[in-house]
């Protein structure tokens, strides 16, 4: 945890966190967040309501890639909660049954995604595009299978490994 340090805007602590990132590159490849401008590899936090917690995941594990490092920021603390907890979730694999994780090791895992407009993030924000061919283009490379169901909606499905290591 780091406090005290001068960074007032996105634009410093993108430079801060791309001086102690190990190789100085930073995840850019996740669309689920907003972003302030395309490009940057800030993203805001996931529009979730107060309310309502997030549970424990892997941060990008439906994506082709995952994040090395994590770094989090904000710009005003919460004046009640607003707190992050993080877990490691290599600690969390090893208790887990053997058995289990054989299975699902062997079986792999499947992400479907239903981007409907007007629901949660649309395609459009996701890939950063309103281009229905550039989205085809990257779900080939990815190796993510797509359907388009009517005008606007989209359904992806991929077949993930279980356990890997980040990017």
């Amino acid at each position: 945890m780091c406090k005290g340090f001068n960074i007032d805007s996105p634009e410093k602590f993108e430079a801060f966190a791309q001086t102690v990132a190990t190789d100085g590159e930073l995840f850019d490849e996740y669309g689920d967040l907003p972003r302030d401008t395309l490009g940057a590899k800030v993203y805001h936090s996931t529009p979730y309501l107060a309310d309502k917690s997030i549970l424990f995941h892997n941060e990008s594990s439906h994506m082709h890639c995952w994040p090395m490092k994590i770094f989090f920021y904000y710009v005003k603390a919460a004046a009640i909660g607003g707190a992050t907890p993080i877990i490691d979730c290599r600690k969390t694999y090893l208790v887990i049954d053997p058995a289990i994780i054989k299975c699902m090791t062997e079986k792999k895992l499947m992400y479907a995604r239903n981007f409907i407009s007007g629901l949660d993030v649309s395609w459009q924000q996701f890939f950063q595009t309103e281009n229905k061919k550039s989205v085809e283009n990257y779900c080939r490379r990815v190796g993510i299978d797509f359907e388009w169901k009517g005008e606007n909606n989209l359904t992806t499905r991929q077949i993930c490994q279980v356990n890997g290591t980040p990017a």
